[in-house]
């Protein structure tokens, strides 16, 4: 007897991982990948907690999205960006 699937199927795939990371590394948070690919941020939280790889996507993705900002505010204190907006950075 094989075991039936109650609810939905899935809607995860696993290239979702390197477009998290891709995503991620423009620094983009995470929360808006949901929109990216059309799901609820819920279902993000939970790819998250059933798919190992996608576990480890977020890590890197938020390593590489934390390199962005850092990238971004020391170009900022060097004067290579124009008009840069100190208080929106922070934020």
């Amino acid at each position: 007897m094989t075991k039936k699937s109650i609810g939905r199927p899935s809607k995860y795939k696993p290239e979702y991982c390197d477009l998290l990371i891709k995503h991620m590394s423009d620094g983009f948070m995470l929360d808006t990948f949901a929109s990216v690919i059309g799901v609820n941020i819920d279902t993000i939280y939970e790819w998250k907690k059933k798919h190992q790889e996608f576990s480890d996507a977020v890590k890197k993705g938020r390593n590489l999205e934390l390199f962005w900002y850092e990238k971004v505010g020391k170009a900022a204190i060097m004067g290579k960006i124009q008009n840069f907006n100190a208080a929106v950075y922070c934020f």
